[in-house]
């Protein structure tokens, strides 16, 4: 089983870390923790708002289970991987203003060159499932000229499997010193992506389950669990 390799150094014009920088990003990523405990407590509840016994839950439940067993005991694709690390670096960095030069994906890692960066675009592929995104965006567009009725489940088969996918890659992935996270070390790094994550996986099972909640569903969870956590 091939595991995931070290990215080779991104390639960007960006200041070099100082101890200072770190110690304050850090600071940042320790007054993040009460924002990602009450997103945390949203997301455990909105997940007792959706049918969570229904067919398409069930699907996307097995999506999960079946690649979390490929990722496991069969193969790991780095490639797919690396395309979607660097693909997702180069979106963020267009919609920030930046230049993308150049993009190198390999098996064995991968680059992207930028005119600049931010830390959003270092840690874009950490918490953006470029797939998931890709799969539903695609699906609900061919929705509205196809039946794709009969292909609902599929459909949230492979949405299980793309997010399943993406979370245990990353989880790979950071078990290695990753130059996108220099900047901003790695207290901020993983607080900040962890909250991220956690607020994608809200919008996601929004999206999917808008029969069942919707935006003001969301925001009164996020209320309720700030009140949850002010008590304590």
């Amino acid at each position: 089983m091939s595991q995931p390799k070290k990215k080779k150094k991104q390639r960007i014009i960006r200041p070099k870390a100082t101890f200072c920088g770190l110690v304050v990003w850090s600071a940042l990523g320790i007054l993040l923790i009460p924002l990602v405990l009450i997103t945390l407590l949203a997301t455990l509840r909105l997940f007792t708002q959706v049918p969570i016994f229904s067919r398409a839950m069930l699907s996307m439940l097995m999506g999960v289970l079946i690649y979390a067993l490929i990722h496991f005991f069969v193969y790991q694709s780095t490639v797919f991987y690396v395309l979607a690390h660097e693909f997702t670096h180069a979106i963020f960095a267009i919609f920030s203003g930046a230049q993308v030069k150049k993009i190198k994906v390999a098996s064995r890692g991968g680059w992207v060159e930028l005119t600049q960066s931010n830390f959003i675009i270092d840690l874009a592929p950490y918490f953006f499932p470029l797939y998931s995104i890709l799969l539903a965006v695609l699906y609900f567009i061919a929705n509205r000229f196809w039946d794709l009725t009969g292909y609902y489940f599929l459909f949230f088969f492979l949405l299980g499997a793309s997010l399943c996918f993406h979370y245990l890659s990353n989880w790979e992935i950071l078990k290695i010193e990753q130059p996108d996270m220099k900047i901003t070390g790695k207290i901020f790094g993983i607080i900040f992506v962890l909250l991220a994550n956690l607020l994608f996986l809200n919008i996601i099972i929004m999206f999917v389950f808008l029969d069942y909640v919707n935006l003001a569903t969301l925001v009164d969870n996020f209320r309720d669990a700030y009140r949850v956590i002010n008590i304590f």
